[in-house]
């Protein structure tokens, strides 16, 4: 294994932060050491006790053991392909330089083998920069939305088992054309990465079907007078909407918009919906979204089901977040059970098992990774419906398979990351998955 060189300002001390999961015995060549990046502060920090546990989950599984009710505890007798595991946890801010600081943390100071994180776009950058630097240390990602992260210029050591937010629009396109017969479509979204990278995902496929985006409006983040951007909605000759704009921005939109009064199912769609709930009721029933997760699903059942025995106090909270840190640590012990745990010669047999790994990760499903180390898997349709006592559910409809993250070649790694002014309306050459 390569060497690493503490950075000189990286004190000691810091390590106050960092939690061990393993037991202290063996040598560091008998032992693996895992780190695992989260936000910790910022818009999901909340989320970092259910991710740290979503980590450790995979782990139990193979016969460690809960050192203390809270997720920081960590486990006893953590061991993979006859090694003993020691896992170390880092926390972020949603930042790229605290992300950065993390990781040069616990590699150049912990000593990690393999770190999984960060969460976030902003944060996925530097990692994978820094990823370059550290070649003899391997890198999967926990979440990562960010569509170039691997499609542009990849890091040979990043991996990532979860696929991006371009892919979770995958089936949504081709539904917005066939099943609601739209042909002319208004964008709405943020000025952000996440709503630029989603609204490129439906675009790719929408238009390679036939369609046409009439107007892309992009809403400043923390924009309190929406008026001047919905002005910019044509007054006639738009069948629907995709909306990827987040609360607080899309009620007041739609509210102003008499397109959209009423209910919204025949010509509104688009993931920023989901989080609209609360404001929008019922107005959301029979409204179309898609997501990589499907929450029907057996394996998402029994996953929540062992999620919320192992940690009862965050059992509200298993979704998503810890689903994915979950699946990547699973692929990286399935990895290290491939090569007996070795992880010598800078770690090139270890990464060259990881890359051919493939597994189905609860809600998630069948996952491999493309050339890139970029998952290949499914994404689902679902609808918003009303149960048996008039309240707000959702059920998958339909399941996309094999959606890669080209959408046939429609996205290449020479053309610019989707933003306000790179996301192009090109017909023809629709993915395989539709129709």
């Amino acid at each position: 294994m390569g060497k690493r060189t503490p950075h000189p300002a990286l004190p000691l001390v810091a390590l106050a932060l960092v939690f061990v999961v393993a037991g202290c015995g063996g040598e560091k060549a008998d032992t693996i050491r895992i780190g695992v990046l989260a936000a910790c502060e910022g818009s999901f920090g909340n989320a970092a006790p259910a991710i740290f546990a979503g980590a450790k989950l995979s782990l139990l599984e193979r016969g460690a053991r809960l050192a203390g009710s809270k997720p920081e505890d960590g486990v006893d007798g953590a061991t993979v392909a006859g090694r003993n595991v020691e896992l170390f946890f880092g926390c972020g801010d949603d930042s790229a330089e605290k992300a950065l600081s993390e990781a040069r943390r616990l590699v150049e100071v912990v000593g990690v083998d393999v770190l999984i994180g960060p969460q976030f776009i902003g944060e996925s950058f530097a990692i994978r920069d820094y990823a370059r630097r550290q070649p003899a240390v391997t890198f999967v990602s926990g979440v990562v939305l960010g569509q170039a992260v691997t499609l542009h210029d990849p890091a040979s050591n990043f991996f990532r088992f979860a696929t991006d937010a371009a892919q979770w629009q995958a089936g949504l396109g081709e539904y917005a054309y066939d099943e609601l017969g739209w042909r002319r479509v208004v964008t709405i979204g943020e000025q952000r990465s996440f709503s630029y990278t989603q609204t490129a995902g439906f675009v790719a496929e929408f238009c390679a079907l036939g369609g046409t985006i009439v107007k892309q409006i992009w809403v400043p983040l923390g924009a309190r007078d929406l008026s001047p951007y919905t002005a910019e909605v044509p007054p006639n000759g738009v069948d629907g909407f995709l909306i990827t704009a987040l609360p607080p921005t899309i009620p007041t939109f739609i509210d102003e918009l008499p397109q959209l009064e009423g209910n919204l199912a025949e010509r509104a769609t688009g993931g920023g919906l989901l989080f609209a709930q609360e404001a929008l009721g019922k107005r959301l029933t029979g409204v179309v979204l898609s997501a990589p997760d499907n929450l029907d699903s057996p394996a998402a059942l029994a996953f929540r089901s062992a999620f919320g025995e192992a940690f009862p106090d965050l059992a509200a909270s298993w979704a998503f977040f810890p689903v994915l840190y979950y699946g990547s640590m699973e692929a990286v012990l399935q990895a290290l059970e491939a090569v007996d745990g070795d992880l010598s010669d800078g770690q090139r047999r270890f990464q060259a098992a990881l890359a051919e790994v493939e597994l189905d990760i609860p809600t998630l499903g069948h996952i491999r990774l493309d050339e890139r180390r970029q998952a290949i898997g499914p994404n689902y349709l679902y609808q918003f419906q009303q149960d048996e006592k008039g309240a707000l559910v959702y059920k998958t409809i339909r399941t996309i398979e094999n959606v890669e993250q080209t959408f046939n070649g429609y996205f290449s790694p020479g053309d610019p990351p989707p933003g306000r002014d790179t996301i192009k309306c090109k017909h023809g050459n629709p993915p395989p998955w539709t129709r």
